[in-house]
């Protein structure tokens, strides 16, 4: 378990910028927006001051002591935890943002900075030490139910990704941007995600006509927060990034799709190969369950989507699933 600490490099991106997510029947603003370059630092655990460590501790319930007890039987203290060798002290953490303000972090910056690896480090300790059995059951929601009507969220500016923060309205890049309000079919008013979100979204728009001839209710859903789907194998979770959803017309009993869409950037693609291979997997065992005995629903994972290396991949099995 020890190793499992001392292995891991963890990241923070400091928050730089305010974007808001609105719904489709509000208008959307932003804040920052701004395509900038982050420098890069990296610290170790210890040079955190132990006050703010113990602050940004007390907020996640996984370290009571009697409970690190459990995963780490020798440990003396939760002050050994945080700063011996052993444990979190030499632990090193990559802090990404503007010039001045990892020259300068606040107290505040460094106990978002810790708070994020005392979250992080929790997942990763569960995860490796609880055996989970995966389900192939799929339960009914009423979206509405769980789809806010207005979503606001901090999102980071910059990083790996310059379309990240972005509003698709307000990109300059040509080929990406869009004036979603202007579509009934997408469920929000504006995207701030990735340039290769941003690409599959204009993958849907120049789609939607064609897929018109066959299906209603066409709605594309960014899930941003919103649901996790759940490994068959080892509970493992993923958010997938969207998930459309078609009614087939002129049918006795309408057939309901929905499908599970990853956008994944070229660095991503093989170290979330496993993402794919579960997505694949949906369509060969999904079990719903708590629906009604008219409701028909098929359940469909495509591969990757991604603008140069996997998009004719992805279009041959969009079109194989939906019939297009």
């Amino acid at each position: 378990m020890r190793d499992l600490i001392s292995e891991t490099i963890f990241k923070h991106k400091l928050r730089i910028g305010k974007t808001t997510e609105i719904g489709v029947f509000d208008e959307a603003k932003a804040n920052g927006g701004q395509d900038q370059d982050l420098d890069k630092r990296t610290i170790k655990f210890n040079r955190i001051e132990k006050h703010i460590n113990r602050k940004a501790l007390d907020k996640v319930e996984f370290y009571r002591f009697v409970n690190l007890k459990q995963f780490f039987p020798s440990l003396k203290s939760v002050d050994e935890f945080l700063t011996s060798d052993d444990y979190l002290g030499e632990v090193d953490i990559e802090i990404y943002g503007l010039k001045d303000q990892i020259d300068n972090l606040s107290n505040h910056d460094k106990y978002e900075v810790a708070l994020d690896v005392f979250k992080e480090l929790a997942t990763k300790i569960e995860l490796s030490t609880t055996e989970y059995i995966g389900t192939k059951e799929f339960k009914g929601y009423n979206i509405c139910k769980i789809v806010e009507p207005s979503k606001t969220g901090d999102v980071l500016i910059g990083g790996d990704d310059k379309e990240f923060g972005i509003a698709m309205s307000e990109t300059t890049k040509d080929d990406l941007r869009l004036h979603l309000k202007d579509y009934d079919w997408y469920m929000y008013d504006e995207n701030y995600g990735t340039s290769e979100e941003k690409y599959f979204i204009q993958f849907v728009r120049q789609a939607v006509d064609e897929l018109k001839k066959k299906y209603t209710d066409i709605y594309l859903l960014r899930n941003e927060r919103i649901f996790k789907i759940y490994r068959f194998s080892d509970g493992k979770a993923i958010e997938p990034d969207f998930v459309l959803f078609l009614t087939e017309k002129d049918t006795k009993k309408a057939l309901s799709f929905q499908l599970f869409v990853e956008a994944k950037g070229q660095p991503y693609i093989v170290h979330d190969q496993w993402k794919e291979i579960f997505l694949k997997e949906i369509e060969i065992h999904f079990e719903i369950i708590d629906l009604f005995e008219s409701d028909r629903y098929k359940l469909v994972g495509l591969p990757f989507y991604n603008e140069v290396l996997k998009k004719q991949e992805f279009t041959d099995k969009f079109k194989e699933k939906l019939e297009v």
